[in-house]
């Protein structure tokens, strides 16, 4: 590898971009950042991602363990839900969401 070169970046952006607040997806994107910030805010790791169509989804992973998780959301009506990758809903309060996630990704504790 030669360091005198200069590397050539993509101008394409990523799919983790985040996207404008008034998007399509702007109240899946709400619901799954208050569970992210939940989440970190207990010690464990989450970011938000999204598919090549623009649904975003909740990647969160264990601090200490290597399990991870994929929390996706689904409309129901007008409300929107967090759903686990098994098809069940999570609990609508964004901390007893975040607690039962964590139960998953980090087994020890």
């Amino acid at each position: 590898m030669s360091f005198d070169t200069r590397r050539r970046y993509s101008t394409a952006s990523t799919h983790d971009a985040p996207p404008p607040a008034s998007g399509p997806y702007a109240a899946e994107e709400e619901l799954l950042g208050g569970i992210a910030a939940e989440l970190e805010a207990m010690g464990e790791r989450a970011t938000i991602r999204r598919t090549r169509g623009g649904q975003p989804f909740l990647c969160a992973a264990g601090a200490v363990s290597r399990l991870n998780e994929e929390i996706t959301t689904a409309r129901k009506g007008d409300r929107v839900c967090a759903l686990w990758t098994w098809g069940d809903e999570l609990p609508d309060d964004l901390h007893e969401a975040a607690a039962a996630i964590r139960r998953v990704i980090n087994p020890e504790l």
